[in-house]
């Protein structure tokens, strides 16, 4: 690739592409999911429900397994291979609700979940102020549109695995999945009434989870040290992360 400058006839040389940069991440807006999860205090009330699933209790839950699928989900992950993706973005690790989750992991445990623990997670899950937005936005739209969303938006389009276990859980994790982005449009659109009137990724009416992605989640960002503080510059113009960021930090803690 040769670039002119501004002046008539005058090349800047050809494009040198250089090493990467670990502090770049194209899915800064990954941090909004993030403290989305900790504010519903998502991860702790599926734990609550799923219980342990396996012996020791070192490495990660079941609830962090569902939420770290779903998070994959969400970045626009499709296949089983999602987690290990999000695990090779160096900074984006810094900004994701299950940092350091990898693939066979994830699905090791999935395997051991039983139908117990899937109750369990249901019952979790319904503790969470997570299923009240699902139930706002499943009154506005249709069945229908919640499963497309769900298929096209998440990855519930097909099932990864051979294994019952493994794709039960890429299931639940959709619907997890749906059930974040639904929070996010309510907190990204105008209320009035108790009628979203207008929001990221809303149209007639229906979710639209890759709308969401392309306007949040995939947000490009640098993350920087300065003082023991983590910075996230993110390039010149308008950008919806800091009103979500904003937004999620003023909802009132969980109760209990």
């Amino acid at each position: 690739m040769v670039m002119t400058s501004g002046k008539q006839g005058r090349a800047r040389g050809r494009m040198q592409i250089g090493a990467a940069d670990p502090s770049l991440t194209a899915a800064g807006g990954m941090v909004a999911v993030t403290e989305l999860c900790s504010g519903l205090a998502l991860i702790e009330a599926l734990d609550a429900g799923i219980g342990p699933v396996k012996a020791r209790r070192r490495g990660f839950t079941g609830g962090q397994v569902l939420t770290g699928m779903a998070a994959a989900q969400l970045a626009g992950e499709d296949f089983l291979a999602g987690p290990d993706r999000l695990r090779a973005d160096e900074a984006g690790q810094q900004v994701t609700p299950v940092p350091g989750l990898a693939s066979s992991t994830a699905t090791g445990l999935a395997r051991r979940f039983t139908p117990k623990h899937w109750r369990g997670a249901e019952a979790g899950l319904a503790a969470t102020r997570a299923v009240a937005c699902e139930y706002w936005y499943r009154h506005r739209t249709s069945t229908g549109n919640i499963f497309g969303d769900s298929k096209h938006g998440a990855a519930l389009r097909h099932l990864p695995s051979g294994y019952t276990e493994i794709n039960t859980a890429w299931m639940r994790a959709s619907l997890i999945a749906a059930a974040i982005a639904a929070w996010l449009h309510q907190l990204t659109g105008l209320i009035s009434g108790g009628q979203l009137l207008e929001g990221h990724g809303t149209r007639g009416g229906k979710a639209m989870i890759a709308t969401l992605r392309r306007a949040l989640i995939l947000t490009p960002a640098r993350l920087v040290s300065h003082g023991g503080q983590l910075i996230m510059r993110l390039a010149p113009g308008a950008h919806l992360l800091p009103d979500v960021l904003t937004t999620i930090r003023a909802l009132p803690a969980p109760s209990g």
